[in-house]
């Protein structure tokens, strides 16, 4: 019924990176052996967001990279946004025709991969949410959840998050069985680096100037971004692609900003909160709707 791990380094740490197309595979087994040896270890955590490809050659690209981490995580998605290193930019990519449900355009279609690998100071659990109980230690944390909702339902109240929902998500585990789970969690502890977190409706550089305007004493950005907006948005409410993920790198020019995320049927996130978290606290956070949610991870000044 709960289910958590994590060794609580002093720092955690994110480093993540968008494949996209025929190669996006070979590409992403390239570079999570690449991050393998890159990221301070040891690896806690990879979050894969993925789209248009079968998880199994995910998790089999996963394995060929001979990354070592204890817990990794599969989300099958509506769509899909990061930083894609060939373009040195970053991209969204959202599901073939999502949300002419709604009367929208619909998404454009493709096929990718996002990778978050969390290092040293990561914990991270998954499991039941109506009987997990959180470590109290842990500040904020992304959560990912299914169409089944059950994280949302729990009566357990869990730390400020950031996050959505997907289609489905899978732990790889060491005998390579994807084994379904409902819901993820990756966070970080108490004193550990400050996390910024805000959900908005409006313009994305408007809310990441504000959210940027609130960064602790002492840090600075690391240019590391989190993003979940609803699938309603994107290219839906935009017309074109690339409308946030631009918006936020052009606004963050101090740091180059790398981006990550889904795009969610359900976006996880504060109900009136925007700020940096790096303390334990109940800050009350819901399911929301055509919103997006925004994180900004930081470093030491």
């Amino acid at each position: 019924g709960r289910w958590w791990s994590g060794r609580g380094g002093s720092t955690m740490r994110v480093h993540s990176f968008l494949t996209q197309g025929p190669s996006a595979l070979s590409t992403l087994t390239t570079q999570l052996t690449q991050a393998s040896s890159s990221a301070p270890p040891p690896i806690e955590a990879l979050a894969l967001f993925h789209l248009g490809l079968p998880r199994t050659e995910v998790a089999s690209a996963v394995r060929a990279s001979g990354i070592s981490c204890p817990n990794i995580y599969l989300a099958d998605s509506y769509g899909i946004l990061g930083y894609d290193e060939s373009l040195g930019r970053n991209v969204e990519l959202m599901e073939k025709g999502r949300g002419q449900e709604y009367g929208f355009a619909g998404g454009s279609g493709g096929e990718g991969c996002v990778a978050v690998v969390f290092s040293s100071g990561a914990v991270t659990g998954h499991g039941n949410p109506a009987t997990m109980m959180y470590p109290t230690d842990v500040a904020s944390m992304m959560v990912i959840e299914d169409t089944d909702l059950s994280f949302t339902g729990a009566s357990t109240i869990p730390p400020v998050h950031y996050g959505g929902v997907s289609k489905k998500n899978y732990f790889l585990g060491e005998n390579d069985e994807l084994e379904r789970t409902p819901y993820f969690w990756i966070g970080s502890k108490e004193n550990d680096l400050p996390v910024g977190i805000s959900t908005f409706t409006g313009e994305a550089g408007d809310a990441c100037a504000s959210l940027m305007g609130k960064v602790s004493n002492g840090y600075v950005l690391s240019g590391d971004v989190g993003l979940f907006p609803c699938y309603t948005r994107g290219v839906n409410q935009y017309g074109e692609e690339d409308v946030e993920t631009s918006a936020i790198a052009k606004t963050m020019t101090k740091a180059k900003a790398r981006v990550y995320g889904m795009f969610a049927h359900g976006e996880l996130g504060p109900s009136q909160f925007a700020g940096f978290v790096d303390k334990a606290g109940e800050i009350p956070c819901e399911k929301h709707s055509m919103t997006s949610i925004l994180s900004m991870h930081t470093m030491k000044s």
